[in-house]
């Protein structure tokens, strides 16, 4: 007797059992098998319609072993499986998702392997940015399996990246009718709506993805920020309150409220929440970088230079913060502190980022004041690459 039950817990395929028998084996599965041992070791010939007595007695037997077996079954009492495993299994492959189980949920794994492979492709394809041959992939996939929640779901970003979004939309839509109950493709719907400018239809799409996950923090943001939109604070309030409290500890809502602002060009009320998740986490880097960002964009330029500095100390390995710096540094009229930033990036940088980063420096506008500068010219000739002879 054998059984694998990872079919199942693994990828929501079926379960399969089998046992050997004078020689044979049976397997039972949605499409039952058998094969004779002996002349057939590596079990190429399905036997089953063959010898369907043969099949029969043995799928008696298995019966009465499986029941046997589930009469001494113990009942555990911890499952040592808890959520953050669970969710690495998955980030690994190991595990497939909720949607993706759900999908192949009691298909024989013969067949269960194969669509699984195609989804594994098509979202290596999406990770490449390859989003044709993905789409492409989907198709095919969705094809052998219409009712494939995570294939439509990712086809719909496929299409979303493509700028195809009334296509997209249409994807997404249909998703929602195998399964309503997808907050994460109601987001990506509402979003899509927000995008477009129905406003109205995204607050709905938002506010039921939050009826299915009433934690759903992103959403709560983004719902608040149409009511900003439409001049209702209260309502705005009330949702960025909700936010607040499901994780009242961490700097992620604030960070989301302002990222979401920046998009929008909402630089000041950004800084105030930037700066509420500075006060939270006071080394975060990415709050440090982008409230200096939005200094610069209201031509508060002396504001961002300490902010840049700041973000600098905390990950000097990266030319982000020093380019930053330096643009604020130019456009405060600081040409030596300019240059300086400049070379530091250039000379701590392997070729490839400084090839991309004198390809940047010739056309930003936030360096125009240097252009006429004796030094600007001799730093950028200086890190020229020099052309094989």
């Amino acid at each position: 007797y054998s059984e694998s039950l990872l079919s199942k817990a693994g990828f929501g395929m079926a379960p399969l059992f089998a046992v050997r028998y004078e020689g044979y084996k049976y397997i039972e599965a949605p499409r039952p098998e058998l094969y004779d041992l002996v002349s057939d070791p590596k079990e190429l010939s399905n036997l089953v319609t063959q010898d369907p007595e043969r099949a029969a007695r043995l799928k008696e037997m298995l019966e009465q072993l499986i029941a046997e077996s589930e009469a001494r079954a113990l009942t555990t009492t911890n499952n040592p499986m808890d959520d953050t495993t669970l969710e690495m299994l998955e980030a690994l492959g190991y595990l497939s998702s909720e949607d993706d189980r759900q999908s192949m949920e009691g298909m024989d794994p013969k067949d269960g392997i194969v669509l699984h492979e195609m989804l594994a492709e098509a979202r290596h394809l999406v990770q490449q940015e390859h989003w044709e041959k993905a789409e492409a992939t989907l198709r095919r996939l969705i094809k052998r399996s219409p009712r494939h929640l995570s294939a439509h779901n990712v086809l719909g970003l496929t299409l979303w990246k493509q700028d195809r979004l009334d296509e997209a939309e249409e994807v997404y839509a249909h998703s929602l009718t195998i399964d309503p109950a997808q907050h994460r493709v109601l987001f990506s719907l509402a979003n899509l709506n927000f995008l477009e400018g129905n406003s109205e239809e995204a607050a709905q799409l938002f506010e039921q993805a939050i009826g299915f996950q009433p934690r759903f923090m992103e959403a709560m943001v983004y719902r608040a920020f149409i009511a900003t939109q439409a001049g209702d604070e209260s309502t705005a309030g009330k949702w960025y309150a909700q936010a607040l409290a499901e994780i009242p500890d961490s700097p992620e809502v604030h960070l989301a409220i302002a990222n979401l602002n920046f998009t929008h060009e909402n630089y000041a009320f950004a800084v105030q929440h930037y700066d509420a998740a500075l006060k939270i986490s006071a080394n975060n880097y990415m709050a440090l970088l982008e409230k200096g960002v939005c200094h610069m964009r209201l031509k508060q330029y002396d504001k961002a230079v300490p902010l840049f500095e700041e973000a600098y100390l905390i990950h000097p390995e990266s030319w982000v913060a020093s380019y930053d710096l330096a643009c604020a540094h130019a456009l405060n009229n600081e040409p030596e502190a300019t240059l300086d930033a400049l070379r530091d990036i250039l000379s701590t940088q392997d070729s490839t980022i400084v090839t991309g980063l004198l390809d940047a420096i010739a056309v930003d506008s936030d360096l125009d004041s240097l252009r006429a500068l004796p030094k600007f010219a001799t730093l950028l000739k200086e890190y020229q690459p020099t052309s094989p002879e």
